[in-house]
């Protein structure tokens, strides 16, 4: 008896009973069971269903490179007038001891590691706001994808954005809309089949 193809053997106690699979041959069947694939027709596990949905960060470019671009700029402001106001601080506490421009470059060196730091750092912040704009892009590209399908009269249903996300009265407005928009559908077919027969009753 075999746990799968490639589980292994299972392991038996001290009076004959089946011991539980061990974690990573769970983790294998947990993984065989559901997969990746998000063509696969069963819902895997949260920490499944959260690596491929949160896989692409950046989802509307225009928009998300604009506030990294925004952030990158405050940035460098932030760093350049920190570091002029340190430097300024240091000629004037220093005085008359040592030359003006001595005391600037000493000021820099000093600096310097800071300065590389915060460089450093400046990827991480990117990253982290690029995520947190695909918490509104998100939603808002899924919603002008669903409002231009049915404005291009194609097949739609419900939208449901990620959990997290910003905007989730949204979806469910858009819901109640299309739910309204297909009961709307329904009746003018119903009143033109109407229209029709009677149409046709008095042409006979």
């Amino acid at each position: 008896m075999t746990v799968g193809r490639g589980g292994g053997h299972p392991k038996f106690g001290p009076h004959g009973e089946i011991l539980p699979l061990d974690s990573h041959l769970q983790s294998r069947v947990s993984h065989r069971s559901y997969g990746n694939c998000p063509a696969n027709n069963h819902y895997p596990p949260n920490h499944y269903r959260s690596m491929y949905v949160r896989s692409k960060i950046l989802v509307d470019p225009k928009v998300q490179w604009t506030i990294v671009g925004r952030l990158v700029a405050h940035w460098c402001m932030f760093l350049v007038c920190l570091i002029a106001i340190c430097t300024m601080v240091r000629v004037m506490f220093t005085g008359g001891d040592v030359s003006m421009g001595t005391t600037v470059v000493e000021s820099l060196k000093t600096q310097m590691p800071m300065a590389i730091v915060m460089l450093m750092l400046l990827p991480v912040f990117m990253r982290d706001s690029m995520k947190l704009s695909n918490r509104f892009a998100g939603p808002m590209f899924r919603l002008r994808t669903a409002l231009r399908s049915v404005a291009q009269d194609q097949p739609t249903g419900p939208i449901n954005f990620r959990a997290g996300d910003f905007w989730q009265e949204a979806a469910v407005d858009f819901n109640v809309m299309l739910q309204k928009l297909e009961d709307l559908k329904t009746e003018n077919e119903s009143l033109k089949s109407q229209i029709r027969e009677s149409s046709d009753t008095a042409n006979v």
